[in-house]
């Protein structure tokens, strides 16, 4: 049952950043376990258009200016990757920020120290990239979940899909944590 509530949990995140009520029907068995732990089986409603965006990427942005100032610190973030200048790019996390790198059944996690070693080996490596095709923003902008593809010529395979998560709190990345499979 908890990883049901978990996963209607996740379902709801993702719902509510697409805007409009979504419920439940009272009969299906996800409902009634979310109601019998006391949860509510509906997901908020608030405006949430989609459009490309300066990026070329697909977005999906509450109309709000909390959401909106996040808006531009992942289009920054998407730019410094596209034009790979590690420099920008390690400017928009905070001096307390977490990176951590989930391929398996663990995490690795790095300080910014540690990004300010990695990050510039990685943007000056050919072959790596990674391709953002679409992200979305919650209402109020504190999280950001980007989606693409990701290609390092340390593994075998090129554009491994991947979920960046982005934790944004006072103008800057706080925390991210990176979700990929590799073959």
């Amino acid at each position: 049952m908890k990883k049901k509530l978990i996963l209607t949990f996740a379902i709801g995140i993702v719902l509510s950043a697409c805007g409009g009520v979504k419920t439940m029907g009272a009969n299906t068995p996800y409902a009634k376990e979310t109601q019998a732990a006391g949860l509510q089986a509906a997901v908020p409603t608030y405006a949430c258009p989609t459009e490309a965006q300066a990026s070329g990427v697909q977005a999906t942005v509450p109309d709000n200016q909390y959401a909106r100032a996040s808006q531009a610190i992942v289009e920054k973030w998407i730019a410094t990757q596209n034009n790979r200048d590690a420099v920008a790019y390690l400017s928009l996390y905070s001096d307390d920020s977490t990176l951590r790198f989930c391929n398996k059944p663990t995490c690795d996690q790095y300080s910014l120290s540690d990004m300010r070693l990695i990050v510039p080996l990685d943007m000056a490596t050919p072959g790596f990239k990674e391709e953002v095709q679409s992200y979305f923003l919650t209402k109020f902008g504190e999280w950001a979940v980007v989606q693409g593809l990701y290609s390092d010529p340390n593994i075998p395979v090129t554009n491994v899909p991947a979920i960046s998560i982005l934790e944004i709190k006072d103008g800057k990345i706080v925390s991210e944590t990176d979700y990929w499979t590799e073959p």
